[in-house]
């Protein structure tokens, strides 16, 4: 007859569960705590650099409507005052709110959502790419 171990949990092998699934948790805490302060970082320095271009266009567009064309100018404010509004906006909503408002589009118009998942998934690779196009060896 052959016998057969049963697994019993000691004290001991409790106490480890434990406390490897506190430090687990601990852990876990820790990597979203610093993901949240890279995506608050990033949303910062986009909102930034969005009122940059804005002010930009903005500066652009005086020249362009007092040097040759106001209609076209009107435009490029138009397209600056957007800019600012989505810099504002950012800078307005947490991180949270963010990928909400993101989810939110996404469900709307998820056709939309992957065609833009497309050109951005296209548009890194040929930037991570870098040099190695045709002409590099």
């Amino acid at each position: 007859m052959a016998k057969t171990k049963t697994a019993v949990a000691t004290t001991d092998d409790v106490a480890l569960a434990d406390r490897l699934r506190d430090e687990a948790g601990k852990l876990r805490d820790e990597a979203s705590a610093k993901a949240r302060a890279v995506a608050d970082s990033g949303r910062d320095k986009t909102a930034t650099m969005l009122g940059g271009v804005a002010q930009t266009a903005h500066e652009t567009a005086e020249k362009l409507g007092a040097q040759t064309s106001p209609e076209i100018a009107k435009y490029v404010h138009r397209a600056a005052d957007a800019l600012d509004s989505l810099s504002a906006s950012l800078r307005a909503k947490s991180v949270d709110d963010l990928i909400d408002d993101t989810g939110a589009i996404i469900r709307r118009n998820p056709a939309a959502a992957f065609a833009a998942a497309a050109v951005i998934g296209f548009a890194l690779a040929r930037f991570l790419r870098g040099g190695s196009g045709r002409g590099d060896s």
